[in-house]
């Protein structure tokens, strides 16, 4: 199964985050949104709060998990927090793909090196 993981700390989930779920959901069989915990920000919503209005975007999508080999059934969403490494999340999920928003071509510099 192609699983494909959209991190971030969607303080708030905007538009933008919306885009780019809505774009990856057609390249994997299942996709996961995972709320981070971060030490190091301040969030206005509690964890539980944001897990719950990202699901609220995506109701079909979040539904009950479909069968991967019909695809016309819509597709595979999870919502999830985690509060490790992103590494140690794909490995316990068996993913192998990041999805990666850039506003600008300076974040994707800073990130690259």
């Amino acid at each position: 199964m192609k699983i494909g993981i959209f991190t971030g700390t969607f303080d708030p989930f905007t538009i933008g985050h919306q885009n780019i779920a809505e774009r990856a959901l057609p390249m994997f069989d299942k996709l996961v949104i995972a709320v981070a915990v971060s030490k190091l920000k301040h969030a206005s919503e509690e964890i539980s709060k944001r897990v719950e209005d990202i699901k609220a975007v995506f109701p079909k999508e979040c539904s009950e998990l479909v069968d991967a080999e019909d695809a016309s059934k819509g597709y595979r969403l999870e919502v999830v927090s985690y509060d490790d490494l992103t590494i140690d999340l794909a490995h316990r999920l068996g993913a192998r793909f990041l999805v990666r928003g850039v506003r600008s071509g300076q974040g994707f510099r800073v990130r690259k090196g």
